[in-house]
């Protein structure tokens, strides 16, 4: 289900994290813990439940036939299974603890980028439109790479500015419990 060529085995253990990795040099202790501590933070911040299923991580040279072209990394809803070239861990662990099924991919990678811990410069971009016109981006447009990544995290900001961590939460239990974009709007 996962691809044609064998997956590695799982290197590492940690209290939220089963890591496999493609490559042969160790994973720093710090970074292991760091993984762990995102883990616990995102969830309280999302104000999720904690999920002491561990989050199973396959960081690997290339994704691309896991997660598809031009990717550097994807969760499948409901398996806790994440697929990453290192890059992208942060951001993954994010859906992984939402394990959300709906089509919000505009909201929810607006989250995923804003709590993956790494900095978004947004700059507009014409092709893109205005951040909020993206909110109802199909399933299909979201596939073919039309997301701009950047625009969802700046409008999730600006609503986290406005309605801070209480609203951040309230979309978060609207995105984990499958509610569409209508709803979140």
């Amino acid at each position: 289900a996962f691809g044609c060529n064998a997956l590695p085995d799982i290197r590492y253990e940690t209290e939220r994290m089963r890591i496999a990795t493609a490559f042969d040099e160790a994973v720093c202790e710090g970074t292991l813990a760091a993984f762990d501590e995102h883990v616990d933070a995102v969830e309280k911040e999302l104000g999720r439940p904690r999920n002491d299923d561990p989050i199973v991580v396959y960081w690997l040279d290339d994704v691309t036939e896991h997660c598809g072209e031009d990717r550097t990394g994807c969760f499948f809803p409901g398996t806790r299974v994440l697929f990453s070239t290192g890059r992208s861990i942060t951001h993954e662990v994010v859906h992984a603890v939402l394990d959300s099924t709906s089509h919000t991919y505009f909201v929810e990678e607006g989250l995923a980028e804003i709590y993956s811990g790494d900095d978004v410069w947004h700059r507009p971009d014409p092709e893109h439109g205005r951040p909020i016109d993206n909110l109802h981006l199909s399933k299909e447009a979201y596939r073919a790479g039309k997301l701009d990544y950047s625009g969802a995290a700046h409008f999730m900001r600006y609503v986290h500015d406005r309605k801070g961590a209480f609203g951040m939460r309230a979309l978060a239990k609207d995105i984990a419990e499958g509610g569409s974009t209508s709803a979140l709007e």
